[in-house]
């Protein structure tokens, strides 16, 4: 089980603003590994994405790019590395997005897993493998 709290960031108007909070573990093919505070969102496809001097840090090997259609219904290219992600008990080899934005968890990693998310300041986030029947 993978586990985290929903952070409180700010107000707007007396409403909260809240992201439900992970640690994940990325590394390069090189070794280089950093734990990462990343926000679980479940609007993007994608297995993670990472802002550019993360992915510089850690020296991710570049690995082409891939259209892809942001929330405002438009498309741009977007950069993608080779990363090593420690999920449950596995290393797993993804393609990691570049984005100018903090670090993402995606849907693509969520893939065959039970998310919960206690909606509150400090509230707990829990990701548990399911199993799944093939």
């Amino acid at each position: 089980m993978i586990s985290g709290r929903v952070e409180l960031v700010g107000m707007i108007q007396q409403h909260p603003l809240l992201k439900p909070r992970v640690d994940i573990t990325v590394a390069s093919e090189s070794g280089n590994a950093k734990t990462l505070e990343a926000t679980v969102d479940t609007g993007t496809t994608a297995w993670l994405t990472l802002p550019p001097q993360t992915i510089r840090e850690l020296g991710l090997r570049y690995a082409g790019t891939r259209p892809v259609e942001l929330a405002d219904g438009s498309h741009q290219p977007a950069r993608l590395y080779v990363g090593f992600i420690s999920w449950y008990d596995q290393t797993l080899v993804r393609l990691i997005y570049e984005s100018d934005s903090e670090p993402l968890l995606g849907m693509g990693l969520l893939l065959g897993s039970k998310l919960s998310v206690e909606v509150l300041p400090n509230g707990a986030v829990t990701i548990e493998q399911m199993a799944i029947d093939t």
